[in-house]
Order: structure tokens, then sequence, then C-alpha cells
């Protein structure tokens, strides 16, 4: 969402909401606890590289689910050990 805005494509957030909500492969994570802890620590361990805690969440939940891709451009998530699927 915030990628589609920040490539000032305000047209395409609704679009990308409804279609995820009808989509049936997709696992949704609800915000939890342990995840929070988790993301947390990575924050704290990694802050030299200044991650954003959102990428620090979004690392939690991937580590949780147990796949090494990550749909994103991000350098961020290629230099804790994922495979970025978009690449910049």
């Amino acid at each position: 969402m915030n990628l589609l805005v920040a490539h000032r494509r305000i047209h395409l957030p609704g679009r990308f909401l409804q279609s995820i909500n009808q989509a049936t492969g997709l696992h949704f994570v609800h915000g939890r606890s342990d995840l929070l802890g988790a993301a947390r620590d990575l924050f704290l361990r990694y802050e030299e590289h200044g991650f954003p805690f959102t990428d620090c969440t979004t690392f939690s939940v991937i580590k949780e689910i147990r796949t090494t891709n990550a749909p994103t451009p991000e350098r961020h998530f290629r230099i804790m050990g994922f495979n970025s699927l978009l690449v910049d």
C-alpha cells in the first residue's frame, strides 16, 4: 500500500485491497504480542542498519510462516537473508 502511494498510484490501493480481500490463497496474520516482541528484538539487534519497525515486524512474520520470499524491493530484506521478489 505504501509503495503504491509513494509512487503516486493513489487510484490503485482501493483496488488492491479489494482484490486481496477476495483472494483465496492468502493467509492473514493478525498482530500478536509474540510477533511484536520478536520485531522489537530484531529492531534493537540490528539498529545500526536503521530498519523501520514495520520491516522488523514483517521479518518476524516471514520467519514464522517459514518462507524466504518477500514481495518487496527493499534492500533491508536482502540484508536479512530473504529473497526480494521485486528487486529494484
